[in-house]
């Protein structure tokens, strides 16, 4: 299990076919940092829904990419991608990221072409030990 302190980054490309990829990166990670299963798929449905807003909106050759930064008993988690425009946040997949963690706020500035997107929430759901 990664320590206090330490951050596990995964990219995939920001295209629809490659979503699997990141729920099977996601899963990993979160094991590998000590989520319970069960917490750990609600982990993964959340990774999955914000990556899938990104891509929606996706730049060509963009990556998504995901940041998680260990913090005692939380996981700090970062998701980027570089977009056309700002991502829907009125829908289904919004709302579940909301419901299951409630602290997501999703941000965006200029890039060097379109938008820099990231979404940031906790985890706070590590096994003690």
């Amino acid at each position: 299990m990664v320590g206090p302190g330490s951050v596990v980054a995964v990219e995939f490309g920001a295209r629809p076919e490659q979503l699997g990829l990141g729920r099977v990166l996601t899963r990993a990670v979160g094991l590998g940092l000590g989520v319970a299963v069960g917490e750990n798929a609600d982990l993964e449905l959340v990774v999955h829904e914000v990556a899938s807003l990104l891509v929606a909106v996706a730049v060509p050759e963009s990556v998504v990419r995901c940041e998680y930064g260990v913090h005692d008993t939380v996981i700090g988690v970062r998701v980027t991608a570089r977009t056309r425009e700002e991502p829907v946040t009125d829908g289904l997949g919004w709302y579940i990221v909301r419901a299951l963690a409630g602290d997501a706020v999703l941000d965006s500035g200029p890039a060097e072409a379109g938008l820099a997107v990231r979404v940031l929430f906790s985890w706070p759901h590590i096994r003690a030990g």
